[in-house]
């Protein structure tokens, strides 16, 4: 009984030992946050954005692949841009012109 007692208390000093002090907490650095345009501009997709949870109001009327985003269907990842001129340039094979004068 008394070498039970005896190990108890080695192990629960032992315990105390060896408990991580706390240290500073780690002080982050604020990462800044790519605009919608910037992270575009960087080659990453509107789906894949949108998918990031930025909100579609967000996305539409950004410039890519050479006109204004105004529709991004959520679910295949199909949009259509507006240009100013008539083209065949779209993305995941969606193709549309629109003139505008």
């Amino acid at each position: 009984m008394k070498n039970t007692k005896l190990l108890w208390l080695v192990l629960v000093l032992f315990l105390i030992m060896c408990t991580p002090e706390k240290s500073d907490p780690i002080i982050e650095e604020e990462i800044p946050q790519l605009t919608v345009q910037q992270r575009l501009d960087n080659n990453e997709t509107p789906i894949k954005i949108f998918r990031s949870g930025v909100p579609l109001k967000d996305i539409y009327a950004t410039f890519y692949k050479g006109g204004n985003i105004f529709y991004l269907d959520t679910i295949t990842g199909r949009g259509i841009v507006s240009r100013n001129s008539v083209t065949t340039i779209g993305w995941n094979g969606c193709k549309f012109s629109m003139p505008f004068e």
